[in-house]
């Protein structure tokens, strides 16, 4: 590959689940640099990302695979890895449980909508395809047509 149009990249421990059950912990590989903020690619950014497919590199090999964003259930980092910018004072929190086939994820969702637009329903239905959940030091991105339940404990 010519160098001049290689992507810089950076490397961010993550684990994913996937719709068959299975686990595996690894690397995704986000931007370098953005042009809308200084820093590498937040996680929520690039999951969020159009493209179908994306790259991940299983722990203890030395190529990646690619993998169908259509297929992950839910994926894990560590807080603070890649997580993204502190949010507005004005946001609503809610903790919520997610229940997907053959999996729970248990955590807080931050509600960034209009004030009218603030309840967990809202930010079910809202344009994106993953929910961002956090709990026990981890950011969890569920993809919303896994989930088949969403409780307020």
């Amino acid at each position: 590959m010519v160098e001049e149009f290689r992507v810089p990249t950076q490397a961010i421990g993550a684990e994913i689940l996937l719709a068959d059950g299975s686990q595996i912990r690894g690397e995704i590989f986000v931007a370098a640099s953005m042009a809308t903020h200084t820093g590498p690619e937040h996680v929520d950014e690039w999951i969020e990302e159009p493209s179908a497919f994306f790259p991940f590199l299983p722990e203890g090999q030395t190529s990646a695979l690619v993998y169908a964003k259509a297929a992950v259930v839910a994926l894990s980092v560590r807080i603070g890895d890649g997580d993204g910018e502190p949010l507005p004072d004005d946001t609503a929190e809610h903790r919520v449980i997610l229940e997907c086939a053959g999996s729970t994820h248990e955590g807080r969702v931050t509600v960034d909508l209009p004030s009218h637009q603030r309840r967990v329903l809202d930010y079910m239905n809202h344009e994106r395809s993953f929910v961002c959940l956090v709990g026990d030091g981890q950011v969890h991105f569920v993809r919303k047509t896994a989930v088949i339940c969403v409780r307020e404990p």
